[in-house]
């Protein structure tokens, strides 16, 4: 379900913000969690809509790859990767188990 009929995503530059967990962990503007403290995405329904699958979790589930099974790896401004492993773990288990941020919004806008 492409916006574009004639061309498919190539690929995702996720810039804004940068995916680096530490830095997008926390409360307020493009991070994890909102003014409040509660969890949420970072990215719309319109992503999922334009890819057709959760894309978020997909990146994700790379951060919990590269920190998780190779936390041995040098990371640039990455201290105590067990503890980011932990945390990149949970709030992937998250997104998987709240899809309806994503849904609800398609379903307004879809207007079922």
């Amino acid at each position: 379900m492409h916006k574009y009929k004639e061309s498919e995503t190539m690929f995702l530059h996720c810039n804004q913000p940068k995916l680096y967990p530490w830095q997008v962990d926390g409360n307020g503007f493009r991070k994890i969690h909102d003014t409040a403290g509660n969890k949420r995405r970072l990215y719309s329904h319109y992503l999922h809509e334009e890819l057709g699958f959760d894309a978020e979790a997909k990146i994700w589930e790379s951060m919990q790859w590269l920190l998780c099974n190779h936390g041995d790896i040098v990371i640039q401004g990455l201290h105590a990767p067990q503890l980011w492993c932990k945390k990149v773990t949970d709030h992937l288990q998250w997104l998987r188990a709240h899809p309806e941020d994503v849904e609800i919004k398609m379903k307004n806008v879809n207007g079922q």
